[in-house]
């Protein structure tokens, strides 16, 4: 929710909407904190991995409450300026000069060598460093990319944080770009299972295209709080449904796709007979409903537009 309802100039709408009135504006970072957390303590839901996008990989805050709290394992992309060492550098508590308080707190040794961009690794990089890999069947196809993994030291408040693998990311056909990731996953983690986590976030996104396409998830015109989740809640609920159908009956169709689910299901669930009648009902319900908004539509503009303009004059 953008964090301008939150002020006192949406306190009425924010009423008109069902909002909850203990509800505090979060980032999608902390929203994502929280699910994450949340997720990780019910432990309903048997998971390792957590994949993320660049808005999410560039919060080391973030990754670190992960590193800390959870025992997932989370392979989050990263932007190309992203600070890493090699190696952790040195480092000490500053001597104590004799004035004020004694330092207590680490810094980096004046020797220390400095942090590099992960674009800078992946230039160092040898050309055997990087492999061919298949990383699933796509629609077209293989998915071919080249991978090079490298054991990094992540920065953290300017010092030394956990060991991380850096894996990079390129297509044989356009080298010149890369994708960058970070892993907390530990030294002796096989390679191929890196790979094949880095694929998992095309299918997720694949996953939202078709539940917009199939059952609506982005056709909804709601307007309060509980509206909305209610409309989310039975979209979750039907793209479940196909799914758990395609699951079913991959072994007999290795190859079925969820929307081939959907051609099955419209062939074989039963279909309506014409009725004139049942057909202008619809039709009326559906006028009214749109009547029914506009009405309300109107009044609000009435209330915080013209009701104001009138008093006024």
């Amino acid at each position: 929710m953008p964090q301008g309802w939150f002020t006192p100039a949406y306190s009425e709408r924010r009423y008109q909407c069902q909002v909850p009135i203990d509800l505090t504006f979060q980032t999608k970072n902390q929203l994502a904190w929280e699910m994450i957390l949340e997720l990780h303590q019910a432990n309903t839901l048997p998971a390792r991995w957590i994949t993320m996008d660049e808005a999410f990989g560039r919060d080391s805050k973030l990754l670190e409450q992960i590193e800390r709290a959870t025992d997932y394992y989370y392979l989050a992309e990263v932007p190309m300026d992203t600070q890493v060492w090699l190696q952790a550098p040195q480092t000490q508590i500053p001597q104590y000069q004799g004035v004020g308080r004694p330092p207590t707190r680490l810094r980096l040794s004046d020797d220390a060598v400095e942090a590099l961009a992960i674009e800078q690794v992946a230039a160092q990089l040898a050309a055997e460093a990087w492999q061919v890999h298949a990383l699933k069947e796509g629609a077209k196809g293989l998915l071919i990319a080249e991978i090079a993994l490298v054991r990094v030291v992540a920065v953290r408040d300017a010092l030394p944080g956990p060991s991380l693998w850096l894996l990079l990311r390129r297509s044989p056909s356009t080298p010149q770009e890369i994708h960058y990731f970070l892993s907390n996953a530990p030294m002796q983690m096989a390679a191929n299972t890196l790979i094949e986590v880095c694929a998992m976030r095309w299918p997720i996104e694949i996953m939202f295209e078709q539940a917009k396409q199939f059952v609506g998830l982005n056709e909804y015109e709601t307007r309060t709080w509980g509206g909305w989740h209610h409309h989310m809640t039975l979209v979750i609920l039907a793209f479940g449904f196909l799914a758990r159908c395609q699951l079913e009956l991959k072994p007999d169709s290795p190859l079925l796709t969820v929307p081939q689910v959907v051609d099955l299901l419209k062939a074989v669930l039963p279909k309506p007979d014409f009725d004139p009648k049942a057909a202008l009902d619809l039709l009326r319900y559906k006028q009214s409903r749109i009547a029914r908004a506009k009405l309300s539509h109107y009044l609000m503009q009435k209330r915080r537009f013209i009701d104001p303009l009138l008093v006024t004059q």
